[in-house]
């Protein structure tokens, strides 16, 4: 069987790398033929590359890129056998600003488009319930497919008695935002744990006046070994439609590396963590400031939970534990 992989990015893009490309060499095990096309700036070479293997392929997969409506008819002439699949709540506008862009998350072309690619799918994938529940208002046929990690690409972290503690995040710049939100309880850390380090992994430094941040620039070839760097793992967000439909991937991403993590009661996270077993979800600053002083102040804690986080990814939310579902959700297709 041959299927098609369009994407809204390349390998330097993680929802690309994550919900589509990590897939491939799964899927050509398996015996599929795989053409990927990163379907940015289509021209007239890669237009015609789309319209040959998107006539031969037994199924279209799209992943996350909203087309023209013009262009989607002109793929459902060519193949109905499509699989929209998305991990962003495309329809909200962004937590850090009110204004909406005209082509941006939230804008009526965004809405516009991911409505109707939602609508010409035979199947869409959802990476959370709560993208899910809204891609269902527009086609019956929703899988949810949480975002996956290979269990072979994160080493087991080892927290050793001599390793200084470093609360770690890991995101692009524009996610900044929400380490600026928590800037008083970093401050607390901070000021109450001088031996602590804040450290981030991006693309852009993040400076916040009062916090000492160990900026570590985000290398494709080397975040998974910063992440080892990492002795807890956060990711704070605030409630709104936006982050509710994220996927959770950071805690995916800490956990699998045996990280226990501290995380924002909201959307997706509390489906990932189990609160106080393999890390904590918090709702308030308070809260934020006590759940990572018990882990500051515990090794064993931190040892424990984190074996419990690793064994949860390792189990639910890995490639190995979710390649037969996948897998199946494609083949359905063909039948």
């Amino acid at each position: 069987m041959r299927i098609i992989f369009l994407t809204t990015g390349d390998e330097r893009t993680g929802s690309t790398r994550y919900q589509a490309l990590q897939w491939i060499p799964l899927l050509e095990k398996q015996g599929w033929s795989v053409d990927w096309i990163f379907a940015r700036r289509i021209r007239a070479r890669k237009f015609v590359a789309i319209v040959k293997k998107v006539r031969n392929a037994d199924v279209v997969f799209i992943q996350k890129k909203l087309f023209t409506r013009l262009f989607l008819r002109f793929i459902r002439l060519l193949n109905q056998r499509i699989i929209y699949d998305f991990d962003d709540a495309l329809y909200s506008n962004t937590s850090f600003s009110e204004k909406v862009s005209a082509i941006g998350p939230g804008s009526r072309k965004t809405k516009r488009r991911l409505k109707y690619a939602l609508k010409s799918a035979s199947t869409v994938i959802a990476g959370s319930a709560h993208l899910a529940k809204y891609a269902s208002t527009f086609n019956p046929y929703v899988k949810l497919v949480p975002t996956t990690i290979l269990n072979s690409d994160y080493r087991e972290i080892l927290q050793k008695e001599e390793d200084k503690v470093a609360i770690g995040w890991i995101g692009i710049a524009d996610n900044h935002f929400y380490l600026k939100k928590m800037s008083k309880i970093l401050k607390t850390i901070s000021d109450m744990y001088a031996e602590v380090t804040i450290r981030v992994i991006s693309d852009k430094q993040l400076d916040i006046e009062g916090i000492k941040i160990d900026n570590v620039k985000w290398h494709i070839e080397k975040y998974r070994d910063h992440i080892s760097s990492f002795q807890i793992g956060i990711m704070p967000l605030i409630d709104d439609e936006l982050s509710r439909g994220k996927c959770a991937f950071k805690l995916i991403q800490y956990m699998g590396a045996g990280l226990p993590v501290v995380a924002s009661n909201v959307g997706a996270n509390s489906s990932v963590v189990t609160d106080g077993v393999d890390g904590f979800l918090v709702s308030s600053d308070d809260e934020w400031v006590d759940r990572l002083g018990k882990l500051i102040e515990s090794r064993t804690l931190r040892l424990q939970m984190g074996k419990a986080a690793r064994k949860k990814i390792r189990e639910e939310f890995s490639v190995e534990s979710w390649a037969e579902r996948f897998e199946s959700i494609l083949s359905a297709e063909v039948r």
